[in-house]
């Protein structure tokens, strides 16, 4: 069965509460800190890999038998690596929020604005 749209008369038609704010309102989120700070706090943590890595690295290179290197290359050399992807990972989540964020924004709009011809056209009838 096919219905279709101009069939339906707009005495038929409910419209949806906005309930974006309700919604947005009743998710529990973490304290709010600036993009900044934090692209700023996940480069810091890449930093500090990096420098665990090279600290690593300046103890395995003193160190001719292996079974002294390799205490070194498990604790420094993994605990390095770990901070260096755990910060990349973080200044991805918040270039992935940022655009969220701006995508939200612009949908807002696009809603408004569709609201506002909708109501247009409604006074016109």
């Amino acid at each position: 069965m096919v219905i279709s749209l101009e069939s339906r008369s707009p005495a038929l038609e409910v419209e949806r509460p906005d309930t974006s704010v309700v919604e947005a309102e009743s998710r529990r989120r973490l304290p709010v800190v600036g993009d900044r700070t934090l692209v700023f706090g996940s480069l810091g943590v890449v930093g500090l890999g990096f420098a665990v890595l090279a600290f690593t690295w300046g103890q395995v290179a003193g160190e001719a038998i292996v079974a002294r290197q390799l205490p070194y290359v498990v604790s420094g050399g993994l605990t390095g690596l770990a901070l260096v992807v755990v910060g990349t990972a973080l200044c991805v989540v918040v270039a992935w929020r940022s655009e969220r964020r701006a995508d939200q924004w612009e949908l807002e709009r696009i809603c408004a604005l569709v609201r506002e011809l909708s109501d247009e056209l409604r006074a016109d009838r």
